[in-house]
């Protein structure tokens, strides 16, 4: 919201549509983002996906639990930004765009975890998205450098988007970058606001 300020309709996907968090989300919406008209708390998953430009996702469940999302609910152009855990069939998103903030992060994972695979030969889900990216070249369905690091695309090695219709897949597991500089906001809004209270760490910092 703070990147597209002509967003109107915001679909919600709680565990359910009378969850607490969901209506919660949707008085927040309501009271801060006037823009926008129209917040549908969504009885399943296809419908909260289904005709929707831009999918987040930050699911809170039991290991396994994760949800599944369908190839055929993504409509020509969606862009889709994983934080957390679901799963996609692998063999139903070869051909879309994958971008990753860090491929040895995820490699790291894929060893860790070192899924099998299930009774009919297909790769068993970890939840996350760039894991299972790994897995895809490990098993031969894409190659390596089929995938993009944010990275990449700023410094114009490779494009972002290339067409109105290509479905992105974008993989976001957290990178100490992001902490640093959500670290930051928060201490200059403190500085701002005069708020917080300050500590003494070092009388000389040792670095420096």
């Amino acid at each position: 919201m703070s990147q597209r300020f002509d967003v109107d309709t915001i679909k919600i996907k709680g565990s359910s549509p009378t969850s607490a968090n969901a209506i919660k989300m949707k008085e927040y919406i309501e009271e801060n983002y006037p823009q926008v008209k129209n917040i549908v708390l969504c009885k399943d998953m296809e419908e909260a996906l289904k005709d929707a430009d831009i999918i987040t996702e930050a699911v809170s469940c039991k290991e396994g639990e994760w949800p599944e999302y369908k190839r055929e609910w993504l409509k020509p152009g969606a862009l889709v930004i994983s934080t957390s855990t679901f799963n996609m069939v692998h063999k139903s998103i070869v051909d879309l765009k994958k971008v990753i903030d860090n491929y040895g992060m995820y490699e790291n994972y894929a060893e860790e975890d070192n899924v099998g695979y299930d009774e009919n030969g297909d790769r068993l889900h970890t939840g996350c998205m760039g894991e299972d990216f790994v897995y895809m070249v490990q098993d031969g369905l894409i190659e390596r450098d089929s995938l993009t690091t944010f990275g990449e695309i700023i410094r114009g090695k490779k494009p972002g988007r290339e067409s109105d219709d290509e479905i992105i897949l974008v993989s976001i597991e957290g990178m100490p970058t992001e902490d640093v500089a959500w670290a930051y906001e928060c201490y200059t809004y403190a500085l701002v606001h005069d708020i917080g209270t300050k500590l003494k760490v070092w009388d000389h910092p040792y670095a420096f």
